[in-house]
């Protein structure tokens, strides 16, 4: 297919490739490249889950405000790429044949995403009101261990 309004790219032999093909190889570079940074943002939470809840040498483990934004920072790049998977397969022309098993990849890649947003999630703990300890005056002290007569309840 030769033209002369430059609708194409000229390849070596004077002919013209079109551009609708041209997308369609764009799209599909996005789109892997897409499904793999989707996989990139799924390790990601896990790294930061492992970071926020595993600790070492008698270390507690505690939750910081960098794991809270590393999360959601990675949740956003999960949920984009995701996006951008299916956007980019969409569009692709021409290719009909095959695009039932490229859906059903991008629909795993969902499911893994959603899966690893929920398993991996982190938050700060929140703060869980005590009641302060009440001291009743009616009550006589009691020193005696709680098996005396005179303590209440022993």
């Amino acid at each position: 297919m030769t033209t002369a309004t430059g609708t194409g790219t000229g390849t070596a032999t004077g002919q013209q490739v079109p551009r609708v093909a041209i997308r369609s190889v764009v799209a599909g570079v996005i789109e892997v490249a897409a499904s793999l940074t989707a996989w990139l943002a799924m390790g990601g939470l896990l790294s930061n889950k492992l970071d926020s809840s595993v600790a070492f040498f008698g270390e507690s483990p505690e939750v910081h405000p960098v794991h809270v934004t590393a999360y959601h920072h990675w949740l956003l790049v999960l949920g984009l790429a995701v996006l951008v998977t299916f956007v980019a397969h969409g569009s692709r022309r021409g290719h009909s044949r095959g695009r039932g098993g490229a859906y059903a990849w991008h629909g795993f890649v969902l499911l893994a995403a959603a899966l690893s947003a929920a398993l991996f999630h982190v938050s700060l703990p929140t703060a869980v009101e005590h009641s302060p300890l009440q001291h009743h005056q009616d009550r006589p002290v009691c020193y005696s261990g709680g098996d005396s007569a005179e303590c209440v309840g022993g």
